[in-house]
């Protein structure tokens, strides 16, 4: 059985925004229907057709080799598109536009603050002229410049 913590520290570790959590849901989708349309060597399929990120990941969280690997990829798959489900999503409005790296640390730093899995949706606005608007689970913060200097 995998433990979901383990799958979200394996899985998610290199993924921040809830694009690349939606594209890592898509790649789910395609497993799953290779595992129900070319599933009588489930170890040679995976390395073949699943892209190397995902097929090392995986390779991580079970044995390819196991006699139960077509259960086991779909309990995976089950648990993982339910935590992205799951997910909670912080939208910044930010003035400039935000690179890899930024995206990447403010991401860790509210998941340390928020001891939760979330991803950040960045939004570029250079009209806030600075600062950042927040929206998460329903409540809206501004705490953008625009006032400020009542631009």
């Amino acid at each position: 059985m995998i433990v979901e913590a383990k799958i979200i520290k394996t899985l998610f570790e290199d993924i921040f925004s809830i694009e690349e959590a939606r594209i890592l849901a898509n790649d789910l989708d395609n497993l799953q229907n290779l595992l129900y349309t070319n599933y009588s060597d489930v170890a040679k399929m995976i390395e073949n057709d699943v892209n190397s990120s995902l097929r090392t990941k995986i390779k991580r969280l079970i044995d390819i080799d196991s006699k139960d690997i077509v259960n086991e990829l779909s309990e995976l798959i089950r648990i993982t598109k339910s935590i992205i489900s799951d997910s909670k999503v912080f939208n910044l409005t930010v003035a400039i536009q935000p690179k890899g790296k930024l995206q990447r640390s403010v991401t860790q730093w509210l998941r340390q603050q928020t001891s939760k899995l979330v991803f950040v949706n960045f939004v570029f606005n250079p009209e806030i002229f600075g600062g950042v608007l927040i929206e998460f689970d329903g409540q809206f913060r501004d705490y953008s410049l625009t006032k400020l200097f009542n631009v």
